[in-house]
């Protein structure tokens, strides 16, 4: 009784692939009728010697971290949530991850990559990975905390042409056979509109972003409720 839309917070700075197969032998979900996908991508300006980041989508500026970020060089990601960086002045420092993939092409020992730091005192690590840079030198937001917001902020002040004159938006409601949560339900000319928020940091080819980057259950779930809303009418 609606439509279906997968809005994807993607890696990609020059395209979007999705859906793609999320482990061996499973096929790719097709979406019946219009199932847009849009993709958001991180732009990089340097200032005064400071990194400043936004998030883009169709080109237009829309989430902006509050402070600069800081660059450090990448030695390895373990026990999922940590990662030892090398500083520019030589120091070791030791960032949370927060990113539960597998995050394959984003863990390039060598590669730039870009963190946040916090001022809170009781913060264990109080720098976040925000950037990591794939190898063919594109710029993956892996901070999954983040996509929401980003896409939160970009339909509210309708950079998503699709999405644009809704009369409410919802946040994490209930839908569904499979007892799963819209990321968002907005109403357009009297119509719901099912929104599903994917973080994509697998980047292969000439940028394309894929989701999936290793066997996900839940991600083969959201897609099976979306393509099971559009069927549904």
């Amino acid at each position: 009784a609606g439509n279906a839309g997968l809005l994807v917070a993607s890696v990609s700075e020059t395209g979007l692939q999705s859906p793609r197969p999320s482990g061996q032998g499973e096929k790719p979900i097709r979406f019946p009728g219009k199932a847009p996908v849009f993709c958001l991508a991180p732009r990089m300006r340097r200032f005064r010697g400071s990194y400043l980041f936004s998030m883009t989508i169709n080109g237009c500026h829309t989430m902006r971290f509050p402070q600069p970020l800081q660059q450090a060089t990448l030695v390895r990601r373990y026990k999922r949530f940590l990662a030892d960086v090398e500083l520019s002045s030589g120091q070791s420092l030791t960032i949370h991850c927060p990113n539960t993939g597998s995050m394959r092409n984003c863990l390039q020992p060598g590669a730039p990559l870009w963190y946040s730091a916090s001022l809170d005192p009781k913060r264990k690590y109080p720098a976040t990975w925000e950037i990591a840079t794939t190898p063919d030198g594109h710029l993956a937001g892996i901070n999954t905390s983040r996509a929401n917001g980003l896409v939160r902020e970009a339909i509210e002040v309708g950079l998503v042409p699709e999405l644009r004159g809704f009369t409410d938006l919802k946040a994490e409601v209930r839908y569904g056979l499979e007892a799963s949560r819209a990321d968002f339900l907005l109403q357009i000319e009297g119509q719901p509109v099912y929104v599903e928020v994917k973080n994509v940091t697998l980047c292969e080819g000439a940028g394309a972003g894929f989701f999936p980057d290793a066997v996900s259950d839940r991600g083969s779930r959201h897609l099976r409720e979306l393509a099971a809303m559009v069927q549904s009418g």
